[in-house]
């Protein structure tokens, strides 16, 4: 449950969690202004930068919350930080009497790095304190919760009372798990802890139901005994979820790297094994009779829809428009032979001594074959494979300087080059067009390696690849997205109008030409949710099909109106009102979807400029981080606000990446500064960085743009409904 009123006596570290992205932020400014002030002979501005960085490593960050524990706790890693910054001011005092001598920059640069590590600390001690906090409210709440259903066999009164305590345990809990949850940096965290958050909020009041069901007829205590185990299943979610005190940054990238892989694997798999039953089905069309050659085509449909799966999946982590466009002109082409040869192969079936036939299928097959190849989806998988393991290695570097890992940083770290390297053999093998198995075998090992080097829950590998089930004939032309098949209802009563009013209507010349009319525009909505579908993110697409459903329904009112026996009729007059009133606006139409989506594109311009310039000097890599990080601070600004009266479906997620954002952009900030301090700025980690990024601000676009689409569809429905209403009318006032 979200909290309305938060309680300032538990303001713990993650509820201030935009108080502290935004003191990092201040930080990572200082830092960079001190590094560039340094590198532009600029010193007169060094002593400002440095005082302002001392002050942000204060106890402001501690005096944030209430909580004594966190104090503790954050204020010694504080006190470490400042311990770090006086170090950085004597290192570039040192440096500033001598700036030729290399002993002093590289001090210089260590002690920048020390302090670039104390903000990670920080975060770190921010999420294990908050997480312990949790794990001591749930017990609270559970002893509570407990005396409800002990109290409740004994007197009524006793059972409100109890039912009080425990509602305000809960709600306290609650305040905490949203807090946390919305606030982790840990992606599995705060899944888990948002799932306990849910289950919470529906046991909750079961609880007290049943508490008083009870009280009133203690013998009827079966839903008491339901209801307060259903509370203890939410419990145990939520201690799972505060328990987990590692960082899954590196899982989540490890996760990736295994997808890309599979997908890789998967996208070569299906392509020999289209190519050589394809081959097969060619050669059996000359000896048609019989099941087996029915049986081989539908493995062929089969096969080709699982093809056409596997590049959809992989468009949709596309960000190249250009190789978007190639997969989905590949997968265009093998729909298309797909449908062609199951309707060949049916009349051959029928005719089976046909010689065109025979050579049509033999024709069509071998142009399937050679689609199934789908080497444009291939390559995106592998370019994708290889910036996900080069991330990787950067994140394994990171995580093997925590402490809890089974095994020593150099280990981890040579483990991580090793997939590295078998994913670029990996990589190698499939845009040579060869087998990728071993090279796929020796990548799951490693990372099933890594997960146990550094202490992570057991590596489950890949599912074991399993033959492509037959498909029937009939899904040949793909399957049709849910708004595809809402615009083909939505025109196919349209037209069941047009025809109910032209079998009324003898031969009046106007209403034929408003029929004809009705009839284009049914056909034009069709065609616009195809567009809309294939091009998620492109509002140009979505806004024409929401004028082509508006067309329809102008189309259809024409109809009406020059159908005289209608006029007068209420039942009629009042469905084209409803109709009228179906036509909504989607969520990327309002302002401030628009100013989100504006700001993300800025954001990702900024960082594509930045990733670009490959040899950018150290003033020009800390004037790209600023103004990447002046971008990205004001879309999680809009994202905060566009939260406050979004969707509850994508309300958290807003709030998640508005978190998320602010810290990547913190991170970047920092990085670059420290890179920039060693004179060296092409080091893959502000790259890497850059990129993490790149793919949160993508995210948040695609969130966007699946909502537009969900509602949509929404949208759609409720004018079918609603055209199916005027045709209800139109039928019994006839």
């Amino acid at each position: 449950m979200e909290p309305t009123t938060p309680r300032t006596s538990y303001r713990l570290a993650s509820e201030a969690g935009i108080e502290l992205s935004n003191v990092l932020g201040e930080l990572g400014d200082s830092l960079s202004s001190i590094i560039l002030s340094t590198l532009t002979d600029k010193y007169a501005e060094v002593q400002s930068s440095c005082l302002a960085l001392a002050g942000q490593t204060n106890t402001q960050l501690a005096l944030a919350s209430g909580d004594e524990e966190y104090q503790k706790a954050a204020t010694e890693v504080i006190r470490e930080m400042s311990a770090a910054v006086t170090a950085l001011v004597t290192a570039f005092t040192a440096f500033l009497k001598n700036p030729a001598a290399a002993a002093s920059k590289r001090a210089f640069t260590d002690a920048a790095q020390t302090v670039g590590m104390g903000v990670d600390k920080l975060l770190l001690t921010v999420d294990q304190s908050s997480s312990r906090r949790i794990v001591n409210l749930v017990k609270e709440a559970l002893v509570a919760s407990k005396a409800i259903g002990e109290s409740a066999l004994t007197s009524s009164g006793a059972s409100m009372a109890a039912a009080k305590v425990a509602a305000e345990k809960n709600e306290l809990l609650s305040e905490m798990v949203w807090k946390v949850g919305t606030g982790t940096p840990d992606g599995q965290k705060r899944v888990i802890l948002l799932q306990g958050l849910a289950a919470l909020k529906e046991a909750c009041p079961e609880l007290d139901r049943a508490a008083y069901i009870a009280s009133k007829n203690p013998e009827n205590d079966d839903d008491l005994v339901n209801a307060t185990t259903k509370l203890a299943g939410a419990y145990r979610i939520l201690l799972q979820g505060a328990n987990i005190q590692r960082s899954s940054y590196l899982t989540s990238t490890w996760d990736r790297v295994e997808q890309g892989a599979n997908q890789i694997y998967e996208s070569l798999r299906l392509g020999e094994d289209l190519l050589s039953r394809s081959r097969q089905l060619a050669a059996s069309a000359l000896n048609s009779d019989g099941d087996d050659f029915t049986d081989l085509a539908k493995k062929v449909a089969g096969l080709a829809l699982e093809l056409v799966k596997q590049g959809q999946a992989i468009i949709e982590k596309a960000q190249d428009p250009v190789a978007r466009q190639a997969i989905e002109e590949a997968l265009y082409r093998i729909r298309s032979l797909c449908t062609e040869v199951i309707g060949k192969a049916q009349a051959l079936q029928k005719n089976p001594t046909d010689e065109r036939l025979k050579r049509e299928v033999m024709a069509k097959a071998h142009r399937l074959a050679n689609a199934g190849g789908n080497a444009q989806a291939r390559d995106q998988a592998a370019s994708k494979l290889q910036e996900l393991t080069g991330q990787l290695v950067v994140d394994a570097d990171a995580i093997s300087k925590q402490p809890g890992n089974a095994a020593p940083p150099n280990q981890i770290k040579a483990i991580a080059a090793e997939i590295k390297g078998s994913g670029d053999a990996m990589v190698a093998a499939a845009k040579a067009g060869q087998s990728t198995s071993a090279p796929h075998g020796q990548l799951i090992g490693k990372i099933q390696q890594l997960h146990t080097a550094c202490n992570l829950p057991a590596f489950k590998g890949p599912s074991a690849v399993s033959n492509a089930p037959a498909a029937p004939a009939h899904v040949a032309t793909g399957e049709e997205s849910e708004l595809i098949a809402a615009a083909r209802e939505q025109a196919g009563v349209a037209l069941a109008l047009a025809d109910q009013v032209e079998s009324t209507a003898g031969g009046n010349p106007q209403t034929q030409r408003t029929i004809a009319q009705l009839r284009e525009a049914a056909q034009r909505v069709i065609q616009a949710a195809h567009e809309a579908a294939a091009r998620l993110g492109d509002s140009e697409a979505h806004r024409v099909l929401a004028d082509a459903q508006r067309d329809l329904a102008v189309a259809i009112r024409a109809v009406v109106d020059s159908h005289g026996a209608t006029r007068g009729n209420r039942a009629v007059t009042d469905a084209m009102s409803a109709m009228d009133n179906a036509t909504g606006v989607t969520p990327t139409a309002s302002g401030a979807a628009k100013n989100v989506l504006n700001t993300a594109n800025d954001t990702i311009t900024a960082i594509d400029k930045a990733v670009a310039n490959t040899r950018p000097t150290p003033e020009q890599a800390l004037t790209s981080s600023k103004e990447v990080s002046e971008h990205a601070r004001l879309l999680s600004k809009l994202l905060r606000e566009m939260a406050a009266n979004a969707d509850p479906a994508i309300k958290a997620q807003l709030i998640e990446f508005a978190k998320i954002v602010n810290d990547r952009a913190v991170q970047v900030k920092i990085l670059t500064a420290v890179t920039a301090a060693a004179g060296d700025v092409k080091t893959d980690q502000v790259r890497h960085a850059l990129e993490g990024l790149r793919r949160t601000v993508k995210d948040v676009v695609n969130l966007l743009c699946a909502a537009s689409l969900k509602q949509q569809l929404k949208n759609t429905q409720v004018q079918t409904e609603a055209i199916k209403k005027v045709l209800a009318a139109l039928q019994h006032s006839g």
